[in-house]
């Protein structure tokens, strides 16, 4: 059964999900899916989403998937003790950090319809989301076991892209927040455009909570000063990391199987034995066209979590 559902961040936010659950069977289990930037939405994925769901639920496990406050370019959200009041959504408003409240409310969602073993699958932004999401809660994280798809060096990617222009941005943006003028958007000229300031920021920030996968810094050379893979050095329970064979996001960094190196390189051996990780031949960064396979291969590794 499909139900569609209010998930209620820790400041009353107001977020849709969509919850799975298999009718026939009583289950304890369930996965909760944090979707990439934007577009990315829960609602934008049929295909992915649903056969996710179908694999799940065929072996005893729910699955709850919600669009967070960073779903869209921008929209607004409503709270659920001030429906007079608007909150600023969109990848283009989103600050990463408050990705805590809205994965605990989907917590507090599963664990109020009697869900006591819980996973986290981050696609993309949501692998920095859930790795962030642990680092930040420690011992008070309930999570079971994590799947990161897809992970994404944002910081790099950027400054790849953007090139002179990025510590510029970053200029910019700090000038409109210290001025008070958060939303504000970035120019045109600038490579942010449409984002707001903070956003900007946020997200290029080489000492910000986005940097989570710094494969540019382990590969290259430093932009900022924080220690390297400092977060995901803090797992310390079992996360498998999938990259499909032609993730876009990996060129840069000779492939996922580079991508592997450097993490394994980079992390402490109290980390590694955590580790888990799988290549998906000819697979995108969005696993289109192998949405079956991907979804065979996480519920394969929750089994066995």
């Amino acid at each position: 059964m499909t139900k569609l559902v209010e998930i209620i961040a820790t400041d009353q936010l107001i977020l849709p999900g969509l919850l799975f659950e298999n009718d026939q069977l009583k289950t304890k289990k369930i996965a909760i899916w944090l979707h990439g930037m934007g577009d990315n939405g829960v609602f934008y994925r049929p295909k992915l989403i649903n056969q996710l769901a179908n694999q799940l639920n065929l072996n005893q496990i729910s699955f709850l998937a919600f669009n967070n406050r960073g779903a869209h370019n921008q929209k607004y959200l409503k709270f659920q003790d001030n429906q007079q009041t608007h909150f600023r959504g969109g990848w283009t408003n989103e600050l990463i950090i408050d990705c805590l409240k809205d994965i605990d409310g989907a917590i507090n969602f599963a664990q109020q319809q009697g869900y006591q073993t819980i996973y986290l699958i981050g696609h993309s932004t949501g692998a920095n989301k859930a790795v962030l999401y642990h680092y930040k809660k420690q011992t008070k994280d309930p999570i079971r076991a994590y799947i990161l798809l897809g992970a994404s060096d944002d910081v790099g990617c950027n400054y790849l892209n953007l090139q002179d222009k990025f510590f510029t941005d970053l200029k910019l943006a700090k000038q409109a927040i210290d001025l008070d003028k958060p939303f504000k958007k970035m120019p045109k000229y600038s490579g942010c455009y449409p984002m707001s300031a903070q956003s900007c920021f946020d997200m290029l920030n080489p000492d910000g909570n986005y940097n989570i996968f710094p494969y540019y810094e382990a590969s290259f050379k430093r932009l900022g000063h924080k220690k390297i893979f400092q977060e995901l050095n803090n797992l310390d329970r079992n996360f498998l990391m999938i990259f499909g064979q032609l993730d876009e996001f990996s060129i840069p960094f000779n492939g996922p199987e580079n991508i592997f190196q450097l993490i394994t390189k980079n992390l402490a051996s109290t980390t590694k034995k955590f580790l888990n990780y799988e290549i998906i031949n000819q697979a995108d960064h969005s696993f289109n066209g192998h949405e079956i396979e991907l979804s065979k291969r996480i519920t394969t590794w929750i089994k066995k979590n």
